[in-house]
């Protein structure tokens, strides 16, 4: 299955990344963006309790399973990134697809109940929902970088227009 990753490091065909980057670099930089730092506090609290067996987004790599999806992140959100195509080093890995429809809505000012009904749609999102945002995949999975990294013009021209 193809797996899609972006980031703003040039990599070589063959890393690893292994999980946990994003909430490292968050506990680092929490000062300067509070409404994404609060946006996880939350998030993870709620899988605590609701779905501890799920992977955390704080100890995850994030990636997308679709063309359409991984797009959309990269249009939107990854720019300035470079787009990898990925593999599963650990199948045996937590994984958890969902839609970003519910992280989207929590990079605003919210009151704590309403950021707290909107993770637990964010923990207990299923396939059954007919979603037109993104999906994103976590998994609890280092993943290993199969393709050199291609920039959105690339992408789009690659991977949109051939399928």
């Amino acid at each position: 299955m193809a797996y899609y990753h972006m980031c703003q490091i040039p990599l070589e065909k063959g890393s690893i990344i292994k999980p946990g980057n994003y909430g490292r670099m968050l506990e680092y930089d929490k000062g300067r963006n509070l409404i994404i730092y609060n946006r996880e506090i939350i998030l993870e609290g709620i899988r605590e309790k609701l779905c501890p067996e799920k992977p955390s987004r704080l100890h995850c790599c994030f990636i997308c399973d679709d063309i359409k999806s991984t797009s959309i992140f990269f249009q939107h959100d990854f720019v300035t990134c470079l787009c990898y195509e990925v593999e599963i080093v650990d199948a045996s890995a937590k994984m958890y697809r969902t839609s970003a429809q519910y992280i989207s809505d929590l990079q605003q000012v919210y009151t704590k109940e309403w950021a707290d009904s909107r993770a637990v749609e964010y923990w207990e999102w299923n396939e059954s929902k007919d979603d037109v945002f993104p999906m994103e995949v976590l998994t609890s999975s280092p993943i290993r970088i199969l393709t050199n990294g291609i920039d959105l013009q690339q992408f789009l021209q690659t991977h949109i227009v051939n399928s």
